[in-house]
């Protein structure tokens, strides 16, 4: 989940505004925990849209008053590139291009941290991303004495298969020296139900029916970025339609839509009947989180498909509205663009980036979106694709002058 949007889970800042329900508060203890000796490596495990990017800014937020901390994001880096982000997210002001005077930079990061009192707290988020030389490169800056005792500790925010990636050759010893793995899982369904509740009270934004909090939680597989994006397409219909419109079919149009044929995450809660909240659940709007859905089991789909209500009736006539009813056909460029114009007015940064962030498929993305540039325009997106030699390419994403 990206920093800086308005939803609960994701305002680290201010912790009373992160939901602590299910395993967060002790994974949030975890990460912040001292580490002493050599074994000063953690590794947060999560898969994509249940919140790791943002406990761990909750972390560096908490661990603040008493450490220096550094947050590192662009991971899809040449090695000696990321080195240099590395270094200058932690306050170096010319980054080293050669390992040996690197770790001279970063002990020097170390001493002055030391000095000050403080240790120093290295947050690497969408560490899957990393190449093996990249690791390698890693490795072998913090192979020094300093850095590996507690006034250095290193976290790690990635996907499962992170893991793997540490028992290659070249990752060897920064495997070596992890001294704990902490993992999120999807919400049951009564977290789910109290995070609905919890995000509410935080932002006091409009209530549902209490059978369509109901079938949010049963339909939503406990994966925040899902109830987000649910509690969001339904707020948005809501806003949209006569109030008598927005009944028991509104959740059934809103996850058909998000999607289809119930193609939930792989690891989401299967869909169950769920018990009802106490009370009407009121929700908040939220924003867009990172994820890209996966097909589940069959029996899964078959759930999806008979939970599905049939069409509500006709609304009343509505004005036209500023945009085409229909998305592009691509559906990847389709996410995109629903994404996008849930509210924002500019986005730039690479393919991998955008697909994690709209749940597009990220294979040949920028090819895609410069394919359909025309019907982006029709939609008012302008896409740029920009490439640079030696560097990722970058995508910019803005809206059109009406």
């Amino acid at each position: 989940m990206p920093a800086g949007t308005d939803r609960v889970l994701t305002e680290p800042a201010a912790n009373a505004s992160l939901y602590l329900g299910g395993r967060y508060a002790q994974a949030l203890e975890f990460l912040c925990a001292a580490r002493e000796g050599p074994a000063n490596i953690t590794l947060l495990i999560s898969e994509p849209g249940l919140g790791k990017t943002c406990l761990l800014r909750a972390a560096l937020a908490r661990l603040e008053p008493g450490s220096r901390t550094a947050f590192v994001f662009w991971t899809q880096l040449e090695p000696l590139e990321f080195i240099q982000h590395l270094l200058s997210a932690a306050g170096v002001s010319e980054p080293a291009g050669d390992v040996a005077t690197a770790q001279k930079q970063l002990q020097e990061v170390l001493q002055d941290s030391a000095r000050a009192g403080k240790r120093f707290v290295l947050a690497i988020d969408e560490a899957q991303n990393l190449s093996p030389e990249a690791l390698e490169k890693l490795s072998a800056v913090l192979d020094f004495g300093l850095a590996k005792t507690g006034r250095l500790h290193v976290i790690f925010a990635a996907l499962p298969g992170f893991t793997a990636s540490l028992e290659r050759p070249q990752a060897r010893r920064l495997q070596e020296r992890v001294g704990g793995v902490v993992s999120l899982a999807a919400l049951t369904h009564n977290e789910t139900a109290e995070y609905i509740e919890f995000r509410s009270r935080r932002a006091g934004e409009a209530r549902l029916p209490q059978e369509e909090a109901r079938r949010i939680v049963s339909g939503s597989g406990g994966v925040p970025r899902v109830i987000d994006q649910l509690c969001d397409e339904a707020l948005r219909r809501i806003a949209g339609n006569e109030q008598e419109t927005a009944e028991i079919t509104l959740l059934d149009s809103a996850l058909g839509a998000l999607f289809p044929a119930g193609q939930l995450p792989r690891y989401a809660i299967p869909f169950e009947p769920a018990q009802p909240p106490p009370s009407a659940a009121p929700i908040a709007r939220p924003a867009a989180t990172a994820d890209v859905p996966a097909r589940p089991p069959a029996a899964a789909r078959e759930r999806a498909a008979a939970h599905r209500a049939p069409a509500p009736p006709a609304s009343p006539p509505r004005p036209a509205p500023s945009r085409p009813q229909a998305g592009p056909a691509d559906p990847s460029v389709a996410k995109v663009c629903e994404w996008f114009l849930e509210p924002r007015r500019s986005w730039s940064g690479t393919p991998a980036e955008l697909a994690v962030a709209s749940g597009a498929a990220a294979e040949g993305l920028a090819e895609r979106l410069q394919a359909s540039a025309d019907v982006l325009r029709g939609f008012g997106v302008q896409a740029a694709v920009v490439r640079r030699p030696g560097r990722p390419r970058m995508i910019t994403l803005s809206r059109l002058s009406a």
